[in-house]
């Protein structure tokens, strides 16, 4: 009996050291999928800011003749 408790306490450490190496993975993949996106939607952001600051300088030629 002593025996099947060590070998159930072996079997339990092994299961939880594959849990946890899983979830360290699973967190690394999903950092990386984040990050990936934030990215993606950081260039989206730029190109829009690109086109505000084009708005804005005809506006402000528009505005210039005006005076």
């Amino acid at each position: 009996m002593n025996e099947t408790l060590k070998d159930l306490e072996q079997k339990r450490s092994a299961v939880y050291g594959s849990f946890n190496d899983l979830y360290d993975d699973i967190c690394k993949e999903v950092y990386i999928d984040t990050i990936n996106r934030l990215k993606e939607h950081i260039k989206l952001l730029e190109g829009e800011l690109d086109e505000f600051k084009q708005l804005y300088d005809f506006e402000a030629k528009r505005a210039e003749m005006w005076k």
